[in-house]
C-alpha cells in the first residue's frame, strides 16, 4: 500500500511538550498514510523490515526495480537495478540447497537466466550479488552501504513458485513416484517434470545443440555406421548408458580404442556424439583435466557418456590409473562443509568412450607407475584398427572410393545432422520404466547374460566375463534403440540398423559388440587365469632368476651384503623377513601365498632351516620357492 507522508499535526498525533514548546508525537508509520493509487506504473512487489520495492516496467529507461523508505512516498523512490524477475524458488529433495532463478536482459538485449544459491550468492550480501550479475551483463546501481535496501534483500524477499533442483543429469524419481531423465536442455517425461529444475555443478556445464532431423541422421549418419563394428560399439553405449541402473551386477565400463594416429579411433567417438547433440567447437573432451573437474565432469555425463579423447593428451600421466578407478567406482572424494560436518559425497554411473594411441599398460612402463589388473579391466583396451586396411572400417560402402572419403563424408554429416537420436530414445525409455519397469529389468538381465553365456566358457575368469556383461549392456543398447526384442521399447527403429528380426543375435549390435569383445580378448591376454595371476608368477619367476648371485648355498661362508636367502638343489630359501618387500612386493600375502602353491611356485608354508651366515650356524625363518621346469625339446 503507498502513503502520503504528512506531518504529525497534521494527522492528529499526540500532543507533548518539550522545552516549553507545543508539538505533536507522531503514530507509527504504518498508521499515518492515506493509500493512493499507483505511480507511473509502479507496482509494489514485496516489502521489507525498512521499506518497500517496487516494479515499474514501461518499456523505457526509467525501467527497473525501485525502493522506497518505510515512511516515505513514491516520490522519494531510488533505483536499485534494471528490471529482474524471480522466475521460481527451489531446494532439493531433501529440503536443502535453497536458491531461485532470476531472469533479466543483458546489456545486449538478450534475455538470461541464472540460479542463485540463497546462502553462498544472495545470503553473502548486496556487492557479492551485483558482482555475479554484472558478469552476466546485468545493469545494477551503485549505492553506498549505509544506504537502505538492497538488490539481494529483493530477490530474497521475492515469493515464487517452487520447484526441486537437481545438480546432476539422468534419472530422477519425484516424489510421485514417477522417473524423468533430466538433460542440461530438458527434462523428459510426463507429468509434473516441470516441477524439476538442473543445475549444473560445472562453471561450463554441458549444452545440447541440434542440427538437422531425426530422418536426415538416419539416412546421411546412423545407417553408415555398420561399416565399422567400432562406430557401431561406440553409438550402441549411448542408447546402453542410461539403462546402467535398471541392470544387475554391472558397473561403470570405460571403453578405450587403441591405435596409431589416423587410424579413424576419434572419428568413431565423433560420430557416436551425434546420437545425442553436436559438439562444442567440433572438439571431444580429452584427458587434460584434473580430478576435481573430472568429478564435475562425471556428474554431468551422469547416465551418460563420458567422453575421454587421446589419452596422450594428459599432462599428469601419471595419475590417470587413479582417474580410472575415480570414474568406473562412481563416487567423489569425501568433503567436509565450512562448518566440518561432511558433505554429501558425489556420485554418478556412466559408460566413457575414450582413445589413445598407447593403452594403460603402455602408460604404467613409460611413466613407471604400477597398473593393477582392476584398472585394466576397467578401462577396456580395444584395437581400432580391424586390420582390413580401412582402419577401423571393416569395409567401405561402394559409393566411396576409399575411406578418408568415408570419412570425411561421415564428419560433414555428423555436424550437419545430431543430437535427435537419443531425445527420441529416452522419452520412449521413461514411458516404458513408468509403466512396465520391472518386465525392462527382466528383459536386461537375461539379454545380457544371453550374450555372456555366447561369448565366454564357464572356466573362463571372473574378470573376463565381467568385462563381457558391459559389452553385453551395449548390445542390448543397442538393439532396444534399433526396434529389436519385438520392439520392445515401441515406436519403431530409430537407428535404421538391423535388428535381428526374432532373433537379436543376428542384429547389427549383436554383431559388432561381439567383434569388439573378441578383439579386447585377444588383446588381454589368457581368458581362463586372472592376468593379474599371470603377472605375479611371472614376477616371481623374473625375481628368482635375475637376483640368483644375492643366493648361497646352505653352508657357503661367504654371503653377499644384500643376501636374500639359500640356494640348495634346486630351491630357492628365501628369508621370511624379506620375502613380501623382495618377492612379493608388496602384494597380499595371504593370496599371493595361494596362487604361488596352486602354480607350484611356493612349495609348503613358511619354514625353519638351519644355515651357515657370519661363520655362524643360525636357524631362520624361510619360504621355499623353485623354478617352473622348463618343457623338455621334442626330439627331431
Amino acid at each position: 500500500m503507498t502513503r502520503i507522508k504528512k506531518k504529525p499535526s497534521e494527522i492528529g498525533g499526540t500532543k507533548i511538550a518539550i522545552n516549553n514548546k507545543e508539538d505533536f508525537k507522531a503514530p507509527a508509520p504504518e498508521d499515518v498514510g492515506t493509500e493512493i493509487p499507483p505511480q507511473e506504473d509502479m507496482t509494489c512487489q514485496c516489502a521489507s523490515a525498512v521499506g518497500r520495492y517496487y516494479r515499474r516496467k514501461k518499456g523505457d529507461a526509467l525501467d527497473g526495480i525501485y525502493f522506497v523508505k518505510t515512511g516515505l512516498d513514491l516520490d522519494q523512490k531510488e533505483k536499485i537495478s534494471d528490471l529482474i524477475e524471480v522466475a521460481f524458488t527451489f531446494c532439493d529433495m531433501n529440503g536443502a540447497d535453497f536458491g531461485r532463478s532470476v531472469t533479466f536482459k543483458n546489456r545486449f538485449n538478450e534475455q538470461i537466466s541464472l540460479n542463485l544459491s540463497d546462502g553462498r550468492d544472495l545470503g553473502a550480501g548486496s556487492n557479492a550479488v551485483r558482482r555475479l550479475l554484472l558478469d552476466r551483463g546485468f545493469q545494477s546501481e551503485e549505492r553506498s552501504p549505509n544506504k537502505l535496501g538492497s538488490l539481494a534483500d529483493y530477490l530474497l524477499k521475492m515469493d515464487a513458485p517452487r520447484k526441486q533442483l537437481v545438480r546432476q543429469t539422468g534419472w530422477i524419481k519425484t516424489k510421485m513416484g514417477r522417473y524423468y531423465f533430466v538433460r542440461p536442455d530438458k527434462v523428459i517425461g510426463e507429468g509434473d517434470n516441470q516441477e524439476i529444475v538442473y543445475q549444473s555443478n560445472s562453471e561450463e556445464p554441458i549444452t545440447i545443440t541440434k542440427h538437422g532431423t531425426l530422418k536426415d541422421w538416419q539416412e546421411k549418419v546412423s545407417k553408415y555406421a555398420t561399416y565399422s563394428s567400432r562406430i557401431v560399439l561406440a553409438m550402441s553405449a549411448e542408447f546402453a548408458a542410461p539403462l546402467l541402473q535398471l541392470t544387475s551386477g554391472i558397473g561403470n565400463q570405460i571403453f578405450h580404442l587403441v591405435g596409431n594416429s589416423s587410424c579413424g579411433k576419434s572419428t568413431a567417438l565423433e560420430v557416436a556424439s551425434s546420437v545425442e547433440r553436436d559438439l562444442k567447437d567440433n572438439k571431444l573432451p580429452n584427458w587434460d583435466t584434473r580430478k576435481g573437474g573430472l568429478e564435475n565432469s562425471c556428474l554431468d555425463a551422469n547416465d551418460g557418456i563420458f567422453f575421454l579423447d587421446e589419452i596422450g593428451s594428459s599432462d599428469k600421466p601419471k595419475e590417470i590409473p587413479g582417474w580410472i578407478y575415480t570414474i568406473n567406482q562412481g563416487i567423489g572424494t569425501a568433503r567436509a562443509n565450512s562448518n566440518m560436518t561432511a558433505k554429501a559425497r558425489k556420485s554418478w554411473s556412466l559408460l566413457g568412450l575414450s582413445t589413445g594411441e598407447v593403452g594403460l599398460d603402455e602408460i604404467g612402463i613409460i611413466n613407471k607407475v604400477n597398473i593393477h589388473t582392476g584398472q585394466q579391466i576397467r578401462l577396456a583396451s580395444i584395437p581400432a584398427d580391424v586390420g582390413a586396411g580401412f582402419g577401423i572400417f571393416e569395409r567401405i560402402p561402394p559409393e566411396f572410393k576409399d575411406s578418408f572419403r568415408f570419412v570425411e563424408y561421415l564428419k560433414t554429416e555428423r555436424e550437419r545432422n545430431n543430437g535427435h537420436a537419443l531425445e527420441v530414445y529416452l522419452e520412449r525409455l521413461a514411458t516404458l520404466r513408468n509403466n512396465n519397469e520391472q518386465n525392462l529389468r527382466q528383459l536386461l538381465d537375461t539379454k545380457i547374460k544371453e550374450f555372456v553365456e555366447a561369448n565366454t566358457k564357464p572356466n573362463h575368469h571372473s574378470q573376463v566375463k565381467r568385462v563381457c556383461r558391459s559389452f553385453g549392456l551395449v548390445a542390448v543398447g543397442g538393439a532396444l534403440a534399433s526396434g529389436a526384442f519385438n520392439d520392445f521399447l515401441g515406436g519403431g527403429n530409430i537407428t535404421t540398423w538391423e535388428n535381428g528380426g526374432a532373433d537379436w543375435k543376428q542384429s547389427d549390435a549383436w554383431r559388432c559388440a561381439q567383434i569388439c569383445f573378441e578383439s579386447w580378448c585377444d588383446n588381454f591376454g589368457n581368458p581362463f587365469k586372472s592376468s593379474e595371476e599371470e603377472a605375479l608368477i611371472e614376477d616371481v619367476v623374473s625375481i628368482l632368476t635375475s637376483q640368483r648371485s644375492r643366493f648361497i648355498g646352505r653352508f657357503e661362508a661367504y654371503a653377499p651384503p644384500n643376501l636374500l636367502g639359500w640356494y640348495e638343489d634346486g630351491d630357492y630359501y628365501v628369508s621370511a623377513s624379506l620375502y613380501k618387500s623382495e618377492i612379493l612386493r608388496g602384494k597380499p600375502i595371504k593370496t599371493s601365498n595361494k596362487i604361488l602353491r596352486e602354480r607350484r611356485l611356493l612349495l609348503g608354508d613358511r619354514t625353519t632351516i638351519r644355515a651357515l651366515s657370519a661363520g655362524k650356524n643360525i636357524t631362520v625363518k624361510v619360504y621355499r620357492l623353485r623354478l617352473p621346469e622348463e618343457p623338455e625339446e621334442k626330439k627331431e
